[in-house]
């Protein structure tokens, strides 16, 4: 399953550029998802348009009129993706910040364990390493950082890896992957700051 996050803080009606892109793998026993994230920065080929970074995909196929589509910049970005990796992307799902935030908060907080002391340089917050429980508005704040960070962006990519496994270990946790009446409530909360994309056919 292919993840995109996207910042649509300063301008909604623009296409943003995917800030996180993460391939999330899931086995048949469902005993733990893997998370790999791949650089927003990497040049890549984007079909139909020059060869630029890969966070530029989503917003070549969203469109730059006032109504982006979002479906249409998952769906760029899943191609590029899967001729960059060799991988078969099954499905995906695009989701804001915000949306993130009204999620954490849902469950009840998230789990993440930082191998390194993170400051933010937008509230001065100071996120000490090791574990910690965090609640919507601490988690998109950590998602935010990558000023200061050792290997920067780099960094980021890692930090949000950490904050979706605990995500998805906070849901399993809570009973919601396995109740659809817990998923249903879960998406009305979110409402349109998520995109969820079905199964691709293979290009």
């Amino acid at each position: 399953m292919l993840v995109l996050g996207l910042d649509v803080r300063w301008a909604p009606e623009v296409p943003p550029l995917a800030d996180s892109v993460q391939l999330v793998h899931i086995p048949a026993d469902r005993s733990r998802p893997y998370l790999i994230s791949i650089p927003r920065d990497l040049e890549v080929d984007i079909p139909g348009f020059d060869r630029n970074k890969l966070n530029a995909a989503f917003a070549y196929g969203a469109g730059f009129d006032h109504h982006p589509d979002r479906t249409q910049g998952y769906d760029l970005t899943r191609r590029v993706v899967a001729d960059l990796t060799g991988v078969r992307v099954d499905a995906g799902v695009v989701v804001t910040l915000p949306a993130l935030r009204k999620v954490t908060d849902v469950l009840g907080g998230v789990e993440v364990c930082l191998p390194q002391q993170v400051r933010s340089v937008h509230t001065r917050r100071v996120f000490p390493a090791g574990c910690q429980h965090l609640d919507g508005p601490a988690s998109m704040d950590l998602l935010r950082q990558r000023r200061g960070l050792p290997d920067g962006a780099q960094d980021r990519d890692r930090n949000a890896q950490r904050f979706l496994a605990g995500l998805v270990r906070q849901a399993g946790e809570k009973g919601v992957l396995t109740d659809p009446v817990q998923i249903s409530r879960l998406l009305a909360a979110v409402g349109p700051d998520l995109t969820v994309a079905g199964a691709s056919v293979p290009d």
